[in-house]
């Protein structure tokens, strides 16, 4: 008992890429909330975070829905784009713009054979049947990613994307926006802490309108 006392608080070591990879979602797409991300004793809320803090990006499809993904994942400033990518290498002009050091890409096996070791976390916004491959290179190089959906073509490919992500203890999450908000995490720590329980009903509601009604 007196052992198991002594090592009740502590957290097993983790190296920065072992942890940033992890959390590709809450770096990016903000999932946890602010006192989930490590501070130094001198950080003020806030403050800028150094280069060396943030989740090495990589986006993967520059225009249209991917371009969208790529922008919301470095809106928080949590990240650093180190790579762009796509077949059309003009397309990710806007981002090299704001990031002069990313390197540009027309072809994501060329970028991961030379910058694997480089990239912690990729957004994926390619059309669909590409989906696959790329989400599981960038797995077997130890990157996070967050696809757009569909996540696969088949159901084979979705239980091998997610036997990559135990293999490579990394993240990959399909792209339901829904579940990257504050509200979703929210809800689910209140639940986690007891506050909500034993639901038995439900009402939904909506108070804005969306593209098929008014």
């Amino acid at each position: 008992m007196k052992n198991k006392k002594k090592s009740e608080g502590k957290l097993p070591a983790m190296k920065r890429r072992t942890f940033m990879a992890g959390a590709l979602a809450a770096s990016t797409f903000h999932i946890a909330p602010s006192y989930c991300v490590a501070k130094s004793k001198d950080s003020k809320p806030n403050s800028q975070k150094a280069p060396s803090e943030k989740l090495n990006l990589a986006i993967i499809g520059c225009s249209q829905r991917g371009g969208s993904i790529g922008g919301w994942a470095m809106s928080k400033g949590r990240a650093n784009c180190v790579a762009l990518c796509d077949v059309v290498p003009s397309r990710a002009n806007g981002f090299k713009n704001k990031n002069k050091d990313a390197k540009v890409y027309s072809d994501f096996r060329k970028m991961f054979d030379e910058m694997g070791g480089k990239i912690d976390a990729v957004t994926n916004g390619t059309p669909d049947h590409s989906h696959f491959p790329i989400s599981m290179l960038a797995m077997a190089n130890g990157a996070s990613v967050y696809v757009e959906k569909p996540m696969a073509h088949t159901f084979q490919e979705c239980e091998l994307m997610m036997a990559a992500e135990k293999k490579y203890k990394v993240a990959c999450q399909m792209g339901n926006q829904g579940h990257s908000g504050n509200n979703y995490l929210q809800f689910k720590a209140w639940v986690e802490a007891g506050i909500i329980k034993n639901v038995r009903k439900v009402d939904a509601c909506m108070c804005g309108g969306r593209r098929w009604h008014p």
